[in-house]
């Protein structure tokens, strides 16, 4: 890598840089000449989101647990940023549910703060019979008993809720998650702002954290594990989070703890977080790419609001790019051989990937469009030969996924860059869909080439 760096803890992995030394601006300029590291991401904006949600989300922890504790001791709703925030049923004694609603939007973002548990004073008691009982056995025993879940005390006394109190101020907040829910307790159906129907539950919950799965999942992050004041994993502890819905969650949810003034409880804990320092599991690019999700929110004050979305946007744009620029060639291969050989109307299109994909070649004087009809959707790669541009449609939600200026260096190569920042709205529907076309036309292009290969010139004469 071109940037000297220490090794991580323990010799694993490589020291983040101060947040004190990088901003984003800095990190950004670094990117472009960085060498890359492992290829499978050397653009990989994942290593931006996942960065940015561990510190904003824990960063946020002391104020969410503040928040969860408001809920339960006054029992009733709070209202901040237009959001309505409910506490629900709680499943389990350590954890708070509790519901975040708009009138002027669909959907509902549920959050679970899950706090260390506390025995009450009846699992205090519970708890000492269990050690008299096994006072007289080798603890090696009753270690293994417990570790093999074959000691039938010990299940039943971890099952049963009133061994354990609930949550009370100054208690540890072990994890934090959140589902995107499409409907919610007034009967209003429809998923959350720019998520899909299908990222989201049709349930109400509440959903527990501590199962391996449910509907929805966009944020589960836990506590730190913190080890003589050695540096943080700068992307870990986001477990299941999802790299779209958990950023619009807690994009969310730093607007209402914003509102409701609980920012120097953020402040505290960022600080607190920053003077351990972070390390990196990844190498290259995308050790750079860590630090531009962390350094976002140490200048949004350890939120993930508005202007760390943004950033998140322009690391996809940079990734966006670099698609083009490897899909272009394809992409000529597609436009020049496709109506060569017939397929240049709606009626005549060549289909490939066992008929999951067809497509067509339409050409309007110095724009080529290039049709795709996929299994997720239906799509238009436009390319104006003369003013070097490529624009990349939803062809049925008649939404723009993104403009490039496209410049050929040599053959086989090209250079893309996005024609305007924020032209279109991060989010998976216009990613995912991206994603869809930009694949599909380079798989093609490889079908192509073997169901109709270009035939060589007999040298002879």
């Amino acid at each position: 890598m071109n940037i000297e760096r220490e090794k991580g803890p323990h010799d694993i992995g490589w020291r983040i840089r101060s947040m004190d030394t990088v901003s984003v601006s800095s990190c950004l300029l670094e990117v472009v000449t960085e060498q890359p590291g492992r290829g499978w991401y050397n653009y990989d904006p994942q290593a931006t989101v996942e960065a940015a949600m561990s510190l904003a989300a824990k960063s946020m922890f002391p104020a969410i647990a503040d928040l969860a504790m408001d809920l339960m001791e006054q029992g009733s709703p709070v209202q901040a940023a237009g959001w309505n925030i409910e506490m629900i049923d709680n499943p389990k004694a350590d954890q708070i549910h509790f519901n975040m609603t708009r009138e002027d939007q669909p959907g509902c973002w549920q959050f679970c703060a899950a706090f260390d548990r506390k025995l009450s004073e009846q699992g205090k008691i519970n708890r000492q019979a269990i050690n008299d009982k096994n006072a007289g056995e080798d603890p090696v025993e009753v270690l293994k008993r417990t570790l093999n879940r074959t000691d039938t005390d010990e299940d039943t006394f971890c099952a049963t809720a009133e061994n354990f109190r609930a949550p009370q101020r100054g208690d540890v907040l072990k994890s934090v998650s959140a589902t995107a829910m499409s409907v919610r307790p007034d009967g209003r159906s429809g998923p959350p702002e720019r998520i899909e129907a299908f990222d989201s539950a049709g349930v109400l919950g509440p959903f527990d954290p501590e199962v391996v799965w449910w509907p929805g999942i966009a944020l589960h992050v836990r506590k730190s594990l913190i080890w003589d004041d050695e540096p943080i994993n700068a992307s870990g502890e986001v477990g299941r989070s999802d790299g779209f819905l958990g950023p619009e969650a807690l994009r969310a949810l730093s607007a209402i703890l914003l509102e409701l003034k609980k920012d120097h409880l953020v402040t505290q804990e960022l600080e607190a977080l920053t003077n351990y320092g972070f390390w990196s599991a990844r190498d290259g690019r995308a050790i750079l790419l860590e630090e531009v999700g962390l350094a976002a929110v140490c200048e949004a004050r350890g939120f993930l609001n508005d202007s760390v979305m943004q950033v998140l946007a322009n690391v996809s744009d940079m990734a966006a790019e670099k698609s083009i620029s490897r899909v272009m060639t394809d992409l000529r291969t597609l436009n020049t051989r496709l109506p060569e050989l017939g397929f240049d109307d709606p009626e005549q299109t060549y289909d490939c990937n066992d008929m999951d994909d067809f497509m067509h070649v339409t050409r309007d004087g110095d724009v080529v469009t290039l049709h795709l009809r996929t299994q997720n959707g239906e799509y238009r790669l436009s390319h104006d030969e003369v003013a070097g541009t490529l624009s990349v449609q939803d062809s049925v939600k008649t939404r723009n996924l993104g403009t490039f200026n496209v410049e050929q260096l040599e053959e086989g190569t090209w250079r893309a860059q996005a024609a305007e920042a924020g032209d279109v709205t991060y989010c998976s529907q216009n990613v995912r869909s991206f994603n869809d076309a930009i694949h599909c036309a380079s798989s093609a292009a490889c079908c192509l080439a073997e169901h109709y290969p270009i035939k060589e010139e007999d040298p002879s004469p």
